[in-house]
């Protein structure tokens, strides 16, 4: 560890880190990042979500200040290394302390930005995300106790692969323009970060899908034994590529929670079994028996203008859960999502090993002011105790187990084969990436 800079009082590692127990789980492609100046703290205990997310939660009600060029580092605890990325969403906001009004041309001459990279732990490479509107979020004057939520979809399509060590978040205020700032007030406020993981799948693994917008598709997910044909989500199909949802909007989507608006597109109210729409809900009867691993919706909340009008992104919000048959309780496992023009969204259950009983069913539910719009829905199951690499023995070899030593080598040895099976699985994902990625990684 180094000693601190009396001069510009940089702290030590410790100082910065949430919890100091932890330093030793600092993994050492982050040894020369954490003990620069402009890293202010580092975050190496989030809550565990489910199997594929993690939330971290900056302490102070008023969020982490990060001024212009600081960084907050959050670093992936060890449970979840190996996995690939699947989307970030940010909380953040600028103090109404530090908003001065909008410039003629209604832009705060004093913006905080903020901007996402990740350090991926195969290229030792810090790879930032990136969509079609740029790879910077404007941090909006909120109070804070709302700050707000950007989602930072689908990485594998924005930014390639990426298998994190490590998320940095940046005030990089407003780039290009920095002699234009006044540094105290372009200052932005952090307050979490929740990491979606794509999950580890074993051979049992069953998919079903529902396409409602013609041509939207799903990226392939790491299954053991299975083709890699496919690393990026296709939104609807126009002239070989994604539909133009600020003009032709989400031709025949499920549209939850319209609230009395007409899009000026065809939409649909009824969709076939196993969904059905009540209530401006979209329920799906899930399949007794089984895991559910996994809920994929390609969605989006443009509100698309009539008449000439113009489009408008929306402030929709999706929430994920499952409703018991016999008690009528919806468990969520993903709430108020904030829904991108266009995206997949995801979610897991809380409890991986909840069986999905006679009657149960997923439900999808839109908040907040604006429409939500179903373009396709996935599932993914497993079969009950069949889970990726944590693969338990068969009842007959449990009952065996404690009658020799011999049987609990066999066993052991099971468990250790499975883990290299699905080792080859991450290895076989990776080594397909170059020649299916149809755009380079985004710096």
């Amino acid at each position: 560890m180094t000693e601190p800079d009396v001069q510009s009082g940089i702290p030590q590692i410790e100082a910065k880190i949430d919890d100091p127990s932890l330093v030793t789980d600092l993994p050492a492609s982050l040894s020369d990042e954490c003990d620069k100046p402009e890293v202010i703290k580092i975050l190496l205990k989030p809550e565990r979500l489910n199997d594929t997310s993690v939330s971290f939660r900056l302490p102070n009600y008023e969020g982490q200040e990060l001024r212009r060029g600081q960084k907050i580092l959050f670093v992936i605890p060890k449970e979840f290394r190996g996995k690939v990325l699947r989307e970030a969403i940010l909380g953040h906001r600028k103090d109404s302390t530090r908003y001065g009004g909008y410039n003629e041309s209604r832009r705060d001459p004093n913006g905080a930005y903020s901007k996402i990279t990740a350090l991926d732990s195969k290229s030792g490479e810090w790879i930032g995300w990136h969509d079609k509107y740029g790879s910077v979020k404007f941090a909006e004057p909120r109070a804070a106790n709302d700050p707000e939520e950007e989602n930072l979809h689908d990485f594998i399509n924005c930014s390639g692969i990426v298998v994190p060590d490590c998320i940095c978040v940046e005030n990089v205020a407003r780039p290009g323009r920095a002699d234009a700032l006044d540094i105290n007030l372009a200052v932005s406020n952090i307050h979490y970060l929740i990491l979606n993981f794509y999950p580890e799948l074993d051979e049992t693994t069953e998919q079903r899908t529902a396409v409602y917008t013609e041509g939207t598709t799903f990226s392939d997910l790491p299954i053991l034994n299975r083709p890699l044909d496919r690393l990026t989500p296709k939104y609807g199909d126009y002239q070989g590529g994604d539909i133009s949802v600020s003009r032709a909007g989400y031709p025949n989507a499920v549209p939850l929670n319209l609230n009395g608006w007409e899009p000026p597109f065809p939409v649909n109210f009824r969709p076939e079994a196993p969904a059905h729409f009540e209530n401006g809900e979209l329920w799906v009867d899930l399949e007794p028996g089984k895991n559910l691993r996994y809920a994929e919706v390609a969605c989006g909340d443009t509100r698309v203008g009539k008449n000439g009008a113009p489009s408008r992104t929306g402030g929709a919000r999706l929430n994920m859960g499952i409703r018991k048959r016999e008690t009528g309780e919806i468990l969520w496992f993903a709430s108020n999502i904030n829904v991108p023009p266009k995206a997949v969204l995801s979610g897991s259950l809380q409890d991986p090993d909840y069986i999905t009983q006679p009657g149960d069913q997923l439900v999808l539910r839109s908040t907040a002011y604006h429409s939500t719009y179903v373009m396709a829905w996935r599932l993914t199951y497993t079969s009950p105790n069949r889970r990726g690499k944590n693969i338990p023995p068969s009842p007959e070899v449990e009952s065996d187990r404690t009658e020799t030593a011999q049987e609990v080598t066999r066993v052991l040895s099971e468990e250790e084969e499975n883990a290299r099976l699905t080792q080859l699985a991450i290895d076989k994902f990776f080594g397909e990436k170059d020649a299916l990625l149809d755009k380079p990684r985004k710096q």
